[in-house]
C-alpha cells in the first residue's frame, strides 16, 4: 500500500509541475515523472523550502530551458511539500 501512495504522490507532483511550470512541448511523460520523483525524494529527505525551490529553479532554467517565474516556483515548491508531507511517504 505504501508503494502505491508513493507512486500517486509522484504523479500529483508531476501534475503540479505540468500545470505551473512552462513545460516544453516535447517533454515526455516519463521525463516529467522522473523530475517529479527526484523532487519527491528531496522533500522526503527533509529538504527545506529553499532547497526545494532551488531544485525547481534548476529544473525550469537549466534542464527545461525555460524562463524563471519566482512566484510560480514558490507556489509549486510549497504545494509539492504539502502533498508529500500530507501523504506521509
Amino acid at each position: 500500500m505504501r508503494d502505491k501512495i508513493g507512486v500517486i504522490t509522484s504523479e500529483v507532483v508531476a501534475g503540479l509541475l505540468w500545470m505551473y511550470l512552462n513545460m516544453p512541448d516535447d517533454i515526455s511523460r516519463s521525463e516529467l515523472e522522473k523530475h517529479a520523483c527526484d523532487l519527491v525524494g528531496e522533500i522526503k529527505s527533509g529538504s527545506s523550502l529553499a532547497v526545494v525551490e532551488e531544485k525547481i529553479r534548476i529544473l525550469q532554467v537549466k534542464k527545461l530551458c525555460r524562463p524563471i517565474n519566482l512566484s510560480t516556483v514558490d507556489d509549486v515548491a510549497r504545494r509539492s511539500i504539502a502533498v508529500v508531507r500530507s501523504a506521509g511517504v
